[in-house]
């Protein structure tokens, strides 16, 4: 049928459409004149055209024969503009590049390049000069501009001075970067490009240490390092001059992990202060020895990963254009640069938030000393009434914040969304579809909360410096024992902690947990500690499940602004994206109730969990018959309406995982982070337009839609604005892609 409206358009003069789809807008009454199955073709042949005029593609195809050097052969280099629903890829094209562009305008004609001249600039901050276009550019202007994902996201297609001369005296703004193509017959005739120099923001040179010692496996691997930073800072020095401090702290790190690896290889010279915690000798044990080389060698391979994505999915497309091919081939010709760059400022963005507090320093040194909690002598039973009193708020006045670690930002095709220690990759979906509610870059946000996640854990079992990991384990172990078998009170608030998540996993081998169903059926909680190493055992395994717990808390409150009515429809509609999800139901309408427990904190463990289960029902029926229309919302729902089943395999895991929401909620939600989060002069809080059913403040960005000449301080809040306007049908884009090109390009407005 898509074929079919397109052999329809083809036929009919644009004007013709375009004046009867005006015709549509201002008189609706017309269609009912119209038979529904012509109604459906008629309206699906304006939408079609509306396409037509939103999404192009540049592309550019090589003749047979063309030298790589294409400054010598640019007569043979054919460029076209075309609006293809897909990529225009003929039979006989021996070699091509293409990428999509979008009109400024969004009903502008193709432009003629049987004789014309192709701009490209790259900006520090596209979607303020953008922005100034729009409101201050005269239509002759307007027409002639283009926007892309590449690091040159901003297009001219003009061959009158005049209209350059008012484009740049409009933007004001120094760029990169810019290249100019002149076209003739549609071949490219000469091309011209300028990078300017700029001061790097840091001129000290970087230095790799001296890893001559290492086996030739060892070195390798760090000559994958020093080879692609080297390259990669001289890049980035001319497309990218903010981005250079961070790969700088990159080198300090690695060169961390090469003095490692030098000292276990020969022990010569200082042991690094990393190691410190051993001495010469259990270094030169064959099995620690392994371990640690292992470990850092683990985490260069990461880094030598990430940096192969980062530099081929940043620069490509990098002006001269023409010498960098994009490994992603639908954007083989500008590149993903700007996409690049909005990922890695939500990135930073969330880590300098987080950077605000020293999480760390506040569990290690302040929790260790710290009174332990209230209401927890009777574990599993326990009051958390008192808990506030132990808050992060309350335990940082000497806790300085410190400098962030900014991870490696990319899209990958084949594991979606996924963090790692020094990396944040993004679904490749959301390349063209990141402003959809099923591939938002917000996503992102629940990523870079596991690593927050796994700081907070790490601190809390593996943060005394004083005592080997051996030594951690038989104290806390003893400790948490003591307390439970002779009711011996927690000497600090750290232990309190401990304890807390030590009963848990403890509950979790009758009672189950989001991914276990447990051997208990009844309510009554069955309550043992298990020997040392069992006990190990389960938290280990548990120690994922914590995790994820965790990170949906906080994700509710640091990025949703604490309202359920938009978080809980908004992740099921990232859920039923992906397959896997069908395949354990369970564990994530588990993960939703909890989340929602955690601002139900009155009552019973029975109460709480039917309050959970009424409003995941309530937000999951809301929304089943537009945003969340999918069967296994249907199957979610049936779940939710069998009480017996909800009893049977249900209960028993909240109940025993609710102990830790509690914890999270009352213990380690920054107010301070928080506000950094949502820092923006755009925010609105509506405290007068609250939703009557669950008395939450209306949360609104307000920034019009499309380009602006302002800058985006807090891209979270931006992007939960339009993910809030999408789920409740107030924008109405009409080109996904497109919104999704402006998206990246407003994430990069703080540049």
């Amino acid at each position: 049928m898509k074929h079919a409206y397109r052999g329809i358009a083809l036929l009919c003069k644009p004007v013709v459409c375009l004046k009867l789809s005006e015709l549509i807008l201002q008189k609706p009454q017309f269609l009912s004149y119209i038979r529904n199955e012509s109604k459906a073709i008629l309206l699906n042949l304006f939408l079609y055209f509306d396409y037509l005029f939103l999404f192009m593609w540049l592309k550019i195809v090589y003749e047979e024969g063309f030298n790589t050097h294409y400054s010598k052969e640019l007569n043979k280099v054919r460029v076209s503009i075309s609006n293809e629903t897909s990529a225009p890829v003929e039979d006989f094209d021996i070699s091509f590049r293409v990428s999509p562009i979008f009109p400024l305008l969004e009903t502008e004609d193709i432009p003629d390049l049987s004789k014309n001249k192709i701009y490209f600039f790259n900006y520090s901050n596209a979607f303020r000069a953008l922005g100034r276009i729009i409101s201050v550019a005269d239509e002759e202007v307007k027409k002639c501009v283009f926007f892309s994902i590449g690091l040159s996201s901003v297009i001219l297609i003009s061959d009158d001075d005049n209209i350059l001369n008012k484009f740049k005296k409009v933007i004001e703004l120094q760029e990169y970067a810019n290249e100019e193509w002149e076209i003739n017959d549609f071949k490219i005739v000469s091309t011209q490009y300028n990078i300017l120099k700029k001061e790097s923001l840091d001129d000290t040179p970087v230095v790799i240490a001296n890893y001559d010692v290492l086996p030739l496996t060892e070195r390798a691997l760090v000559d994958e390092f020093n080879i692609s930073i080297r390259f990669l800072l001289i890049k980035l020095h001319h497309h990218m001059p903010l981005e250079l401090p961070k790969f700088k702290r990159l080198v300090d790190e690695v060169n961390a992990f090469i003095l490692e690896l030098v000292y276990l290889t020969d022990f010569s010279g200082e042991m690094p202060e990393s190691l410190n915690e051993f001495t010469t000798e259990d270094l030169k044990g064959e099995k620690l020895n392994t371990i640690l080389k292992n470990q850092s060698l683990d985490r260069i391979i990461q880094i030598n990963s990430a940096l192969s994505y980062v530099s081929t999915q940043a620069f490509s497309g990098a002006i001269p254009i023409l010498e960098r091919r994009s490994l992603v081939r639908r954007s083989s010709l500008l590149g993903i640069g700007s996409a690049i760059l909005a990922l890695n400022n939500i990135a930073r963005f969330i880590e300098d938030s987080f950077s605000k507090i020293g999480f760390n320093e506040i569990i290690t040194d302040i929790m260790a000393v710290a009174s332990p909690l209230k209401g927890i002598d009777n574990l599993p039973v326990y009051l958390s009434s008192d808990w506030q009193e132990s808050s992060i708020s309350n335990l940082t006045k000497d806790i300085k914040s410190h400098n962030s670690y900014y991870k490696l930002p990319y899209f990958n095709g084949r594991l979606g969304f996924r963090e790692t220690e020094y990396s944040i990759a993004a679904a490749i979906q959301s390349i063209t579809s990141g402003a959809t509610l099923e591939w938002s870059l917000m996503t992102v946000t629940h990523e870079m909360l596991h690593g927050h996640v796994r700081t907070i854990i790490t601190s809390i079992f593996y943060g005394d410096d004083k005592m080997t990991s051996e030594e951690q384990r038989r104290v806390f172990y003893s400790n948490f024992k003591k307390k439970i078998t002779k009711k011996e009170k927690d000497s600090h608030l750290i232990d309190s902690i401990r304890s807390i998540l030590f009963t848990y996993c403890c509950l979790t081998q009758n009672h189950g947990s989001i991914t276990s169903k447990g051997f208990s059926e009844s309510g009554k909680y069955d309550f043992t500690v298990p020997n040392e190493p069992m006990l190990w055992n389960l938290f280990e395994q548990e120690n994922r499940n914590i995790n994820e717990i965790f990170v949906h808390v906080l994700d509710l409150h640091y990025f949703y602004a604490s309202r359920l009515s938009a978080y809980i429809p908004l992740i099921w509609c990232s859920w039923v994206a992906v397959p896997y999800v069908t395949g354990d139901l369970r564990q994530y309408i588990l993960r939703s109730l909890l989340t929602i427990a955690s601002k139900n904190t009155g009552g019973s463990s029975y109460e709480r969990f039917n309050l959970s289960v009424s409003r995941l029902k309530e937000l999951l029926i809301k929304y089943k018959d537009n945003k969340l229309k999918h069967p296994i919302i249907l199957e979610v729902i049936n779940i939710l309406n069998d009480n017996d089943k909800l009893m049977n395999s249900y209960f028993n895991a909240f109940k025993n995982s609710v102990l830790i929401v509690d914890m999270i909620t009352n213990i380690f939600i920054s107010p301070t982070v928080r506000s950094a989060i949502i820092n923006d002069d755009f925010v609105k809080w509506e405290s007068n337009d609250k939703d009557e059913d669950n008395f939450e403040e209306a949360f609104k960005y307000e920034l019009p839609d499309g380009f602006n000449d302002e800058v985006i301080k807090s891209p979270i809040s931006f992007l939960l604005d339009r993910m809030i306007k999408q789920l409740n049908d107030d924008n109405h884009f009409s080109d996904i892609e497109r919104e999704t090109a402006i998206q990246f390009m407003a994430l990069n407005s703080n540049n």
